[in-house]
Protein backbone atom coordinates (compact mmCIF):
# COMPACT_ATOMS: atom_id res chain seq x y z
CA UNK A 1 0.00 0.00 0.00
CA UNK A 2 2.89 2.36 0.73
CA UNK A 3 4.11 2.02 -2.86
CA UNK A 4 0.71 2.90 -4.34
CA UNK A 5 0.21 5.81 -1.97
CA UNK A 6 3.74 7.20 -2.48
CA UNK A 7 2.44 9.21 -5.45
CA UNK A 8 0.82 11.66 -2.98
CA UNK A 9 3.67 13.94 -1.88
CA UNK A 10 3.69 15.44 1.58
CA UNK A 11 1.31 12.87 3.08
CA UNK A 12 2.47 10.38 5.72
CA UNK A 13 0.37 7.22 5.70
CA UNK A 14 0.23 4.80 8.61
CA UNK A 15 -1.56 1.45 8.76
CA UNK A 16 -2.85 -0.44 11.77
CA UNK A 17 -6.00 -1.93 13.29
CA UNK A 18 -8.79 -0.10 15.13
CA UNK A 19 -8.44 -1.72 18.56
CA UNK A 20 -4.66 -1.42 18.44
CA UNK A 21 -5.01 2.29 17.62
CA UNK A 22 -7.47 2.89 20.45
CA UNK A 23 -5.28 1.26 23.10
CA UNK A 24 -2.08 2.97 21.92
CA UNK A 25 -3.74 6.36 21.64
CA UNK A 26 -5.28 6.03 25.11
CA UNK A 27 -1.86 5.20 26.59
CA UNK A 28 0.20 7.87 24.84
CA UNK A 29 -2.21 10.46 23.47
CA UNK A 30 -0.66 9.78 20.05
CA UNK A 31 -1.48 7.14 17.46
CA UNK A 32 1.36 4.66 17.09
CA UNK A 33 3.18 1.96 19.03
CA UNK A 34 5.98 4.26 20.09
CA UNK A 35 5.83 8.00 20.26
CA UNK A 36 8.05 10.85 21.23
CA UNK A 37 6.57 14.14 22.36
CA UNK A 38 8.46 17.41 22.22
CA UNK A 39 7.50 20.36 24.40
CA UNK A 40 8.54 23.97 24.16
CA UNK A 41 7.47 27.52 23.46
CA UNK A 42 8.88 27.94 19.94
CA UNK A 43 6.92 25.87 17.41
CA UNK A 44 9.57 26.52 14.73
CA UNK A 45 12.36 25.04 16.84
CA UNK A 46 10.12 22.11 17.79
CA UNK A 47 9.43 21.41 14.09
CA UNK A 48 13.17 21.54 13.27
CA UNK A 49 14.02 19.25 16.17
CA UNK A 50 11.29 16.79 15.15
CA UNK A 51 12.67 16.72 11.59
CA UNK A 52 16.19 15.98 12.90
CA UNK A 53 14.86 13.22 15.16
CA UNK A 54 12.91 11.73 12.25
CA UNK A 55 16.03 11.78 10.08
CA UNK A 56 18.12 9.96 12.73
CA UNK A 57 15.40 7.43 13.59
CA UNK A 58 14.80 6.77 9.90
CA UNK A 59 18.29 5.29 9.68
CA UNK A 60 17.52 2.70 12.38
CA UNK A 61 16.96 -0.77 10.91
CA UNK A 62 13.44 -2.06 11.48
CA UNK A 63 11.65 1.26 11.96
CA UNK A 64 8.68 1.61 9.61
CA UNK A 65 5.85 4.13 9.20
CA UNK A 66 7.89 6.86 10.88
CA UNK A 67 6.07 10.18 10.82
CA UNK A 68 5.97 13.57 12.50
CA UNK A 69 2.62 14.96 13.57
CA UNK A 70 2.59 18.46 12.13
CA UNK A 71 1.43 21.22 14.45
CA UNK A 72 2.58 24.02 12.16
CA UNK A 73 0.52 25.30 9.30
CA UNK A 74 -2.79 24.38 10.85
CA UNK A 75 -5.35 27.09 10.15
CA UNK A 76 -7.16 28.53 13.13
CA UNK A 77 -10.19 30.74 13.27
CA UNK A 78 -10.74 32.43 16.62
CA UNK A 79 -14.19 33.91 17.16
CA UNK A 80 -14.81 35.93 20.30
CA UNK A 81 -18.41 36.47 21.29
CA UNK A 82 -19.33 39.91 22.59
CA UNK A 83 -21.70 38.72 25.31
CA UNK A 84 -23.18 42.16 25.93
CA UNK A 85 -24.14 42.62 22.26
CA UNK A 86 -25.41 39.03 22.00
CA UNK A 87 -27.60 39.50 25.07
CA UNK A 88 -29.18 42.61 23.54
CA UNK A 89 -30.48 40.33 20.82
CA UNK A 90 -31.58 37.67 23.30
CA UNK A 91 -28.75 35.29 22.34
CA UNK A 92 -26.72 33.22 24.77
CA UNK A 93 -23.03 32.60 24.03
CA UNK A 94 -23.72 28.86 23.63
CA UNK A 95 -26.35 29.56 20.97
CA UNK A 96 -23.92 31.74 19.00
CA UNK A 97 -21.23 29.09 19.37
CA UNK A 98 -23.56 26.37 18.05
CA UNK A 99 -24.60 28.50 15.06
CA UNK A 100 -20.98 29.26 14.15
CA UNK A 101 -20.00 25.60 14.52
CA UNK A 102 -22.83 24.50 12.20
CA UNK A 103 -22.06 27.23 9.66
CA UNK A 104 -18.33 26.53 9.46
CA UNK A 105 -17.91 22.79 9.85
CA UNK A 106 -21.35 21.30 10.08
CA UNK A 107 -22.82 19.48 13.04
CA UNK A 108 -22.80 15.71 13.49
CA UNK A 109 -26.46 14.71 13.71
CA UNK A 110 -25.89 10.95 13.78
CA UNK A 111 -23.36 8.29 12.86
CA UNK A 112 -23.32 5.90 9.93
CA UNK A 113 -21.95 2.41 10.55
CA UNK A 114 -20.01 0.61 7.84
CA UNK A 115 -18.71 -2.68 9.19
CA UNK A 116 -16.72 -1.83 12.32
CA UNK A 117 -16.16 1.79 11.24
CA UNK A 118 -18.25 4.80 12.24
CA UNK A 119 -18.65 8.01 10.27
CA UNK A 120 -20.34 11.21 11.40
CA UNK A 121 -23.24 12.41 9.26
CA UNK A 122 -22.95 16.19 9.17
CA UNK A 123 -25.71 18.72 8.83
CA UNK A 124 -24.24 21.69 6.97
CA UNK A 125 -25.92 25.07 6.67
CA UNK A 126 -24.53 26.33 3.37
CA UNK A 127 -26.88 27.39 0.55
CA UNK A 128 -25.78 24.50 -1.65
CA UNK A 129 -26.53 21.91 1.02
CA UNK A 130 -29.92 23.52 1.65
CA UNK A 131 -30.76 23.00 -2.04
CA UNK A 132 -29.72 19.38 -1.81
CA UNK A 133 -31.96 18.79 1.22
CA UNK A 134 -34.98 20.24 -0.58
CA UNK A 135 -34.75 17.77 -3.48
Amino acid sequence: MNQKLARYPGVAFNFSQNIQDNVEEAMSGVKGENSLKLFGDDIGILAQTAARIQEVMGRVHGITDLAVFKETGQPNLVISIDRAVASRYGLMAGDVDSAVEAAIGGVAVTQILEGDRRFDLLCATSASSARIRKR
